[in-house]
């Protein structure tokens, strides 16, 4: 095999990825961030690393480049100059973990999803720039290349889906909680974790509630089975204590340990499309979908896998229920978004504002990130 990895954003979960990355046999990783010093300094490092621990190619293929995707002809330079197989984004402009430099209990206001907070709609477009213009170089440039994104997957690429721009399929979120309940019911039950299966549909806004508190809001939609050596065993636990109660202690949120899982549950599904091994996986917002689920993944991309026992139809009320909690009312034709009524009110109470574009285009994306991130600026402010 001889295919091109290109990763752009090289924070903590692309770096991780990175060196997930060049320790497969037969690729080509390049590496991309807005700091070029910094993206060679990590392709140099990958190197390094590899030596020492003597990985299948202990002197992998590794290149750099800079690149600003606030440009949009920059994006394009560089697929045309590398001719990437499949693209990993792990950009943005605003890091989910800013608003947890507030106060916990303010930020649980305007980070949870509802009843209690507005969910992420106020911080969709600070995710969906950078995501936006790498997809109209993708469409216009490279259409063949596939796209893995970790960038607020539940919710933008069903935005984007509606213009023809989903990225193939999203990454983290409800994949990440597969291994910690399959441990967390291998210990209570004494079996291997092996001879567990977990299926599970639902959206970000569960995730984080669950990571950081151990509990999850009732008006919240999910679906869970778990399965012990295929007998379904679902009924048999307590979801809310036996379950979401010990996941924190697994994974904390805020924590370098969560960006290292989600930068793996991204090399698990980039793998499957390299290798094309056709694996049944978790992944979040696949082919435009909101929220997560079970995908089949290969060299052609995702297909969702719709758990029979739950049908189609129940899947994706299921999805766009949680979206709603998320804080979005269902996306127009031209993927315009509109904030619920709900997060209106958090939003503008929180921040003390009139919010303007609680409902945005594609086009407005980046004055909507404007107009939120200074709001967000100045409550910071206060309390710093």
């Amino acid at each position: 095999m001889s295919k091109t990895l290109l990763i752009l954003g090289l924070g903590g979960v692309g770096c991780f990825a990175a060196h997930l990355a060049a320790r497969l046999p037969g690729l080509h990783v390049v590496v991309g961030d807005v700091r070029g010093e910094h993206a060679r300094q990590v392709a140099n490092s990958l190197i390094s690393v590899n030596f020492f621990e003597r990985a299948a190619q202990r002197f992998p293929r590794v290149d750099a480049v800079e690149v600003d995707m606030l440009h949009p002809e920059a994006i394009v330079r560089v697929l045309e100059t590398w001719q990437p197989d499949v693209i990993f984004n792990a950009t943005t402009l605003l890091s989910w973990w800013h608003q947890h430099r507030l106060p916990h209990a303010l930020a649980r206001r305007i980070y949870y999803g509802a009843p209690e907070g507005c969910g992420l709609r106020p911080w969709a477009p600070g995710h969906g720039v950078l995501l936006t213009n790498l997809m109209r170089a993708v469409r216009a440039t490279l259409p063949q290349a596939r796209v893995v994104n970790v960038s607020g997957p539940d919710y933008l690429h069903e935005m984007l889906g509606k213009v023809g721009l989903a990225p193939d399929v999203g990454v983290g979120n409800v994949a990440l909680l597969e291994p910690i309940l399959r441990c967390i019911v291998a210990e209570k039950r004494h079996v291997p974790p092996e001879a567990l299966d977990v299926t599970l549909v639902g959206h970000h806004c569960m995730c984080m509630q669950i990571f950081q508190e151990g509990a999850l809001a009732p008006e919240i939609p999910f679906y869970l089975k778990i399965e012990e050596d295929k007998k379904d065993i679902t009924h048999e636990l307590d979801i809310d204590r036996d379950l979401w109660a010990q996941v924190p202690a697994h994974m904390p949120l805020l924590s370098d340990i969560h960006q290292q899982c989600v930068a793996a549950s991204a090399m698990q599904v980039i793998r499957a499309m390299l290798y094309d091994t056709g694996e049944i996986l978790h992944a979040p917002g696949p082919q435009g979908l909101p929220a997560g689920c079970p995908v089949r993944v290969d060299a052609s991309g995702v297909t969702v896998v719709v758990p029979p026992e739950l049908g189609r139809e129940r899947m994706l009320q299921i999805m766009y229920e949680a979206n709603r909690c998320e804080g979005f009312e269902a996306t127009a034709d031209d993927g315009t978004v509109t904030a619920t009524p709900h997060c209106i009110a958090v939003v503008e109470e929180i921040f003390g504002m009139r919010w303007r574009y609680r409902r945005f285009g594609l086009d407005e994306m980046f004055d909507a990130y404007k107009e939120i991130t200074n709001a967000f600026t100045n409550l910071l402010a206060r309390y710093q």
